[in-house]
C-alpha cells in the first residue's frame, strides 16, 4: 500500500492520502465530517436503551434477546469508532465485506460451525461421563422461545456478539495487555480473557455446561477471526450453530 508522506500532504494543504495511484482516500477528520449528523449520538442512545431493557427483562424473553443483540451491535461500533469515523470503526472490527471473499468466508464459517459442533459433542460426552451435564433446563427454555425470538437468536444476536466479543474485545485485549510476549501469546491471552467475559455473559442460563461451552466456543471463534482476518466467518459459524441447537431443542 502506497501512502503519501505527511510532509507532502501538508505542503499540498489537502486532507487526502493516496493508497493507490489515482485513488484518494479521505482522512479521518474528513470521514467524520461526512458521517450522518448525530450518528454516534444515536448509537449511544441505542446502547443506553438496550442496556436498560436487557437489565430489567427476563432471560430468554423476546426483550432480552433483541435488546442484548442491539446492545452489543451498537456498543461495539461506538467503542471502535472513538476518535475515528464509523467506517474506520467497522474496519477495526474487521466487519468489512469484500465481495471477492464471500465464498472463502462462507467456507471458513462452515468449517468453524463444524468445529463448534465437535466441541459441543465431545464436551457433552465428557460432562455426561462426570455427571455434570446440566443442559436440560436450558433446552426447556429454548423450546419456549417465540418465532420472533428464534429469528433474532440466529441473526441479530450472533452479529452483535461477534462484533463485540471477537471484533472489539478480543482485538483490544490482545493489543492492550501489559505484557511483553510474542504476538501469538498476546492473541491467546486476549482470546482467553474475552472468552471468559463471553462465558460469564451466559451465567443467567443457570448451567455450568453452558459456561464451559461458551468459553470453549469463544476460544474457537477468536481463532477463526484471527485466522480469517474478519469476523464474517465467526458470524456465520455462530448463527449456524444457534440455528442447529435451537432446531434440535425444538424438535427433541
Amino acid at each position: 500500500m502506497l501512502l503519501a508522506s505527511p510532509a507532502r500532504s501538508a505542503a499540498l494543504g489537502c486532507v487526502w492520502q493516496s493508497t493507490r495511484i489515482g485513488e484518494p482516500v479521505a482522512s479521518a477528520a474528513t470521514l467524520r465530517k461526512n458521517e450522518p449528523y448525530g450518528a454516534k449520538e444515536a448509537l449511544l442512545l441505542a446502547c443506553v436503551l438496550s442496556a436498560a431493557v436487557a437489565l430489567f427483562s427476563q432471560p430468554f424473553s423476546e426483550a432480552r434477546i433483541i435488546s442484548s443483540g442491539a446492545l452489543f451491535f451498537s456498543l461495539s461500533l461506538l467503542l471502535s469508532s472513538l476518535g475515528k469515523s464509523l467506517s474506520q470503526g467497522a474496519a477495526y472490527l474487521r466487519l468489512e465485506l469484500d465481495s471477492g471473499k464471500l465464498l472463502p468466508f462462507l467456507l471458513q464459517g462452515l468449517a468453524g460451525f463444524a468445529i463448534l459442533c465437535a466441541i459441543s459433542f465431545l464436551g457433552s460426552v465428557l460432562l455426561y461421563a462426570f455427571g455434570i451435564l446440566d443442559t436440560f433446563e436450558v433446552r426447556e427454555k429454548i423450546q419456549s422461545l417465540s418465532i420472533l425470538s428464534i429469528i433474532f437468536a440466529v441473526s441479530l444476536s450472533p452479529i452483535g456478539e461477534e462484533m463485540f466479543f471477537r471484533g472489539y474485545l478480543f482485538r483490544k485485549m490482545s493489543e492492550s495487555l501489559p505484557i511483553r510476549k510474542s504476538a501469538e501469546a498476546r492473541h491467546f491471552l486476549g482470546a482467553a480473557a474475552s472468552s471468559a467475559v463471553f462465558s460469564i455473559m451466559h451465567i443467567s442460563y443457570g448451567s455450568f455446561a453452558q459456561l464451559a461451552f461458551a468459553f470453549a466456543f469463544g476460544l474457537a471463534l477468536c481463532w477463526l477471526s484471527a485466522k480469517s482476518g474478519s469476523i464474517i466467518p465467526p458470524i456465520i459459524s455462530h448463527a449456524s450453530f444457534n440455528l442447529l441447537s435451537i432446531s434440535i431443542s425444538v424438535l427433541a
